[in-house]
């Protein structure tokens, strides 16, 4: 009788100042990630957003939203996306400004481990939809690598948007934070982590 493998927990760490990082994430980790980005959210006073890129949002978005014909397609998520049986494999991009952290969490929870080419970023933003839309039109090229996925999302980090994570490989959520936020950021992951937060990180780390 084979001996059942023990999945390896989830791991979090500091990578430099306002970068982090959760790694070998499974499907049951998704609730812990998903209610940081919450708590971060009701600390900055801004709101959470969704995204799924490299897919066909055609099954799980409205129409395309007007933007410039040379960058990515950029649609707005149906209510009953976390349902959905498969999203396929496109070039769109799919939005979603989620009523609850439970419906986020299963949003993601449910397509984490079945669709890996699938890749996923979450955001905290002040603006309404409109103005995270037309800035993921000004961000994104109608065709884009997924490891670029990580450096644009960093590039928008601001004072409107204080904290962005993206997930581009179905196991890990690369993240960054707006400076000023940092200690808030900073103190919900040595909470997430339970005392297990890796610092690789020249400069210290305040003590919980």
């Amino acid at each position: 009788m084979r001996r059942r493998e023990r999945r390896q927990q989830m791991v979090t760490s500091i990578l430099t100042p306002n970068l982090f990082l959760f790694e070998r994430l499974a499907s049951s980790d998704i609730p812990r990630v998903v209610t940081f980005v919450y708590q971060v959210a009701d600390r900055v006073r801004q709101s959470v957003y969704v995204l799924a890129f490299e897919i066909e949002g055609r099954r799980v978005g409205g129409p395309p939203l007007p933007g410039p014909a040379e960058t990515a397609v950029v649609r707005l998520g149906r209510e009953d996306a976390a349902r959905t049986e498969w999203f396929g494999v496109g070039d769109d991009i799919v939005l979603w400004r989620p009523a609850s952290r439970e419906w986020s969490c299963d949003l993601i929870g449910q397509h984490w481990e079945r669709e890996r080419q699938a890749c996923w970023g979450v955001l905290v933003d002040e603006r309404g939809t409109d103005g995270v839309v037309s800035n993921l039109q000004a961000t994104w090229p109608r065709r884009h690598a997924a490891g670029d996925h990580l450096v644009r999302l960093r590039s928008t980090i601001g004072p409107e948007r204080k904290l962005a994570m993206v997930s581009y490989d179905g196991s890990s959520f690369h993240g960054k934070a707006y400076a000023d936020c940092w200690d808030i950021v900073l103190g919900l992951l040595k909470e997430i982590s339970g005392g297990q937060l890796e610092v690789y990180t020249d400069d210290p780390v305040p003590a919980p």
